[in-house]
């Protein structure tokens, strides 16, 4: 089973990193949740974000990660560290922006 399963994450590696990302994410929101110490889990928070992470933060990470090591091939250090720096001045902030907009567009508000 292990190895099917195995196979089956390098035969479809796209698919893969996006349900993790999903994962992570909700997870994250679920754990945050509970960190808080709300009296009770809200659903539609955690909804919101699994389909963020889904739709969004999964698939641009994932094109992002593959486009870096296109551009920036291999583990040497001066390759990483353009990885880390263009990773923090264009994705992080994109990412960033995306969460928000994305939480905020189905509450049906903008800031300002």
């Amino acid at each position: 089973m292990l190895k099917f399963l195995l196979a089956q994450v390098r035969r479809f590696p796209w698919v893969t990193n996006v349900v993790w990302y999903s994962c992570i994410f909700t997870a994250g929101d679920l754990a945050q949740q509970k960190l808080l110490k709300k009296e009770k889990v809200d659903l539609k928070q955690t909804r919101n974000v699994a389909l963020l992470a889904f739709s969004f933060h999964g698939n641009l990470f994932y094109m992002w990660l593959k486009l870096m090591e296109h551009m920036f091939p291999g583990t040497a250090p001066s390759n990483v560290l353009r990885k880390v720096v263009c990773d923090q001045l264009v994705v992080t902030p994109t990412g960033i922006s995306g969460f928000y907009i994305g939480e905020w567009v189905p509450l049906g508000w903008a800031p300002g």
